[in-house]
């Protein structure tokens, strides 16, 4: 933010006010996934995990408009992209993910149940 907040001028394009504000959002969008992954390295499911992989979704499918106009601009190259594309399904794996612990969890109980009621 500061070089976005006192380089009125930038000296080349990698400065400019657009480039270092969509700079700062991909980095935002990467820490979200990071807080994400490490709620789910720790083991904490449900709707912590699903709304932390939902925002930095939506992070990262903000970013990429930007990134398509610096990529067609060539300050970017289209690899940048292609990372953000690739980021976007985040919470339907995390999801997923959620529920098949949800669904083994369900089984689980299930078949002591089953056993009990025999």
């Amino acid at each position: 933010m500061y070089i976005n907040d006192n380089f009125l001028h930038a000296p080349s394009t990698d400065l400019s006010r657009d480039t270092v504000k969509l700079l700062s959002n991909i980095m935002l969008a990467q820490a979200q996934e990071c807080v994400c992954q490490t709620q789910i390295r720790e083991g904490k499911t449900g709707k912590i995990v699903a709304k932390l992989a939902n925002q930095g979704s939506m992070l990262f499918g903000a970013v990429l408009e930007g990134i398509n106009d610096h990529v067609s601009q060539g300050v970017f190259e289209r690899i940048w992209w292609n990372f953000c594309q690739v980021k976007i399904p985040l919470p339907g794996l995390t999801l997923t993910t959620g529920q098949t612990e949800i669904l083994r969890i369900v089984g689980s109980i299930s078949t002591r149940l089953g056993r009990y009621l025999r």
